[in-house]
């Protein structure tokens, strides 16, 4: 079954995905590392060493209390 783009062209399922993939860090903008020559994944992260799993969870977790912390004192 093929899909639609968000501009509405056709996307076969077998077609390689050309789209920039951006670090999920927050508020990272880069592009994510490219995936391994030999196959598998494309990371998800730059490559900034301080960009990974761990440290992004533990910004998302402060971006999270500081909004708390900014809506309790409204």
């Amino acid at each position: 079954m093929e899909g639609r783009r968000p501009d509405g062209d056709q996307v076969s399922p077998d077609a390689p995905d050309t789209s920039v993939k951006i670090c999920i860090y927050p508020g990272c903008d880069r592009p994510a590392v490219p995936p391994h020559p030999l196959g598998g994944p494309q990371p998800a992260f730059c490559d900034r060493e301080d960009h990974n799993a761990l440290t992004a969870h533990l910004a998302r977790k402060r971006l999270e209390a500081s909004a708390n912390d900014d809506q309790s004192r409204s």
